[in-house]
C-alpha cells in the first residue's frame, strides 16, 4: 500500500490562532477584540472584521479607538454568506475575524430553525423549540466553528459565561451555549487553540485602588481555560490582541517557525446552510 500523501511534519505545519474569550457583559470583550485591528504599521497592516449580532455592541470598541470593520448578522443566512465570502476571497483582506458573540449566534440559529419548522408544519409554535430543533442548532454551531477555524486567518469568538456546578457542588464557568448541560460548550472549547476567561482584578496601588482586566489562560477551580501554544502564562492583565499574537509568534519562532496564514481552504458546501 502506498504511503498516504497527506503525511507532513508537525514542524512545518502552519497554524492560526482560534481564540474563545468568555466574560461577563461589561467586562470589555468587544474593546479587547477591537485591538486586533492594526492599520497604522505600513509594513505589517492587520485588519479586523467584526461579525456582530448587535451592531450597537461595537460602540465601546469604536470609542476606544478601534478602526475595525463590522458586518451585522441578523439572520443565520447572513453568517453563512459571510463565511462563504471570507472563504473564497475575504480572507485576503482580513487578518482577524471576530464572532461577537457565539452566544448570540446560537440564538440566531434557533430563530432560523423555528422559522423553517413553522413553514414545514403550520401547527408548530414559532416560539417553542422541539428536541430536533435543539439538535439541529447544536450541529450548526459546531459546524460553524469548524468552518471559521479552517479559514486562513485568525478568529476570536466572544461568549457570555454559563454558571455550572460539578458533582460536589463546586461552581465553575463555561461559555454560554445551550446543549447537553455544558457538553456543547466543552466541544466548542475543544476546537480552540486558546480559551480565556476575563475577570476584573482589583488591587491596591499605593493609596489608590486600581482595576485590571485580567484574562486567565490556564484552568483554575472556577475557570475552564487553555493555551495550546503554552505561550501566555497563567494570566495577563490589560492585554491586547497584538500582544497575545506577539507572545505566540515568539513562542513559535523559538521552537520552529512563526504563526502564519494558512492556504485558502478548498471551496466546499457550507454545512451551516
Amino acid at each position: 500500500m502506498a504511503r498516504p500523501k497527506g503525511i507532513s511534519s508537525l514542524a512545518t505545519s502552519v497554524d492560526t490562532i482560534n481564540m474563545l474569550l468568555v466574560a461577563e457583559s461589561g467586562w470589555g470583550k468587544t474593546v479587547f477584540c477591537g485591538t486586533a485591528d492594526q492599520r497604522d504599521d505600513p509594513a505589517n497592516r492587520k485588519k479586523a472584521l467584526f461579525l456582530v449580532a448587535d451592531p450597537e455592541g461595537t460602540v465601546s470598541a469604536k470609542y476606544q479607538g478601534s478602526t475595525a470593520d463590522q458586518l451585522p448578522v441578523r439572520d443565520w443566512d447572513d453568517l453563512v454568506q459571510a463565511y462563504q465570502w471570507l472563504r473564497d476571497e475575504g480572507y485576503i483582506e482580513y487578518s482577524w475575524i471576530i464572532i461577537d458573540s457565539i452566544t448570540e449566534m446560537q440564538k440566531i440559529a434557533m430563530k432560523k430553525a423555528l422559522e423553517i419548522a413553522v413553514k414545514m408544519n403550520a401547527s408548530r409554535d414559532p416560539d417553542v423549540p422541539a428536541i430536533q430543533d435543539y439538535q439541529k442548532v447544536q450541529n450548526q454551531v459546531l459546524n460553524m466553528v469548524k468552518q471559521f477555524n479552517d479559514l486562513p486567518c485568525h478568529v476570536i469568538y466572544t461568549a457570555l459565561p454559563m454558571r455550572l456546578e460539578d458533582d460536589e457542588g463546586d461552581v465553575y464557568y463555561l461559555p454560554s451555549l445551550q446543549g447537553g448541560g455544558g457538553q456543547l460548550a466543552q466541544q466548542v472549547m475543544g476546537y480552540m487553540s486558546v480559551a480565556g476567561y476575563g475577570a476584573f482584578k482589583r488591587a491596591k496601588k499605593g493609596d489608590e485602588e486600581v482595576t485590571a482586566r485580567r484574562i486567565y489562560f490556564q484552568p483554575t477551580d472556577m475557570y475552564r481555560c487553555k493555551d495550546r501554544f503554552d505561550a501566555l502564562g497563567a494570566f495577563k492583565d490589560n492585554v491586547t490582541v497584538p500582544q497575545i499574537e506577539k507572545l505566540i509568534l515568539n513562542k513559535e519562532a523559538a521552537g520552529s517557525k512563526p504563526v502564519a496564514k494558512k492556504k485558502a481552504p478548498a471551496r466546499r458546501r457550507a454545512a451551516n446552510s
